[in-house]
């Protein structure tokens, strides 16, 4: 239990204590101790925003005092218009906080809205762009499928061109006939040496009479082929007399 510094009573709830607000002295609350009129007590008591200080510590500090006690007692009002003051003053001072504190807030708000909507729009735009290329990608792989169909069907018609080629270029093959070994002249005759290969072969001269000679390569000399004209007028017939003697004309 706390004892008054003046008298070193004990301080009870019947005699409340004042305590100094700068050097922390407590006495009991009256007018002897405090030399506080009654008037500035009950002020001093009912108000949240009055503090008291001691009679030495105003000596030593005079320019810093909790209040000021009105010479005359007439005048005690003024120490409760002053707390009264005060207590304005702080509500006003807590309103100006609270309304920056608000505005701040609405400020950063906005801040955090506007961000917010240009990342939706940038979003929109995306997603915009992605359906476009989507659209894109989708008739593009139609597209291939045609080609690619197109591709197999011109694969298809090359290949049996190539065939059909091929069995031309065969059944062309079935009509000539090709000798080698017979030494290249430069002088050389073709209508006598289409004559002579007409008597070795015991035909007649017209079943012989497309005779020429190709251009050797790599140095080699160059065949000779024989166009068997009869054959190619009785293609229905076993073959002519020529086409059937190839196998002995190898050399002559």
């Amino acid at each position: 239990m706390s004892k008054c510094d003046n008298c070193d009573k004990s301080i009870t709830k019947k005699s409340p204590r004042l305590e100094c607000n700068k050097c922390g002295k407590r006495v009991h609350a009256n007018q002897l101790y405090t030399g506080l009129s009654s008037k500035q007590l009950s002020a001093l008591r009912n108000a949240e925003n009055l503090e008291w200080t001691c009679e030495d510590s105003r000596n030593e500090s005079p320019h810093r005092k909790s209040f000021i006690i009105p010479e005359d007692d007439d005048d005690d009002t003024d120490g409760i218009q002053l707390g009264e003051s005060g207590s304005t003053a702080i509500s006003k001072l807590l309103r100006d906080i609270s309304l920056e504190v608000k505005k701040a807030v609405k400020m950063e708000l906005a801040s955090v809205n506007e961000s917010l909507s240009s990342w939706c729009i940038t979003m929109d735009t995306i997603n915009a762009t992605l359906e476009i290329l989507t659209e894109k990608v989708k008739d593009l792989e139609k597209k291939n499928m045609y080609l690619t169909n197109q591709n197999t069907h011109l694969e298809l018609k090359v290949n049996a061109m190539e065939q059909q080629i091929r069995n031309m270029e065969q059944k062309q093959l079935d009509n000539v006939l090709e000798i080698t070994g017979i030494p290249e002249d430069k002088d050389e005759n073709l209508e006598k040496l289409s004559s002579k290969l007409a008597s070795k072969l015991n035909v007649e001269k017209r079943q012989a009479s497309m005779v020429k000679r190709l251009k050797g390569r790599d140095g080699k000399e160059g065949v000779i082929q024989v166009d068997d004209d009869d054959n190619k007028r009785n293609r229905s017939t076993s073959g002519s007399a020529l086409h059937e003697r190839k196998q002995l004309l190898w050399k002559i």
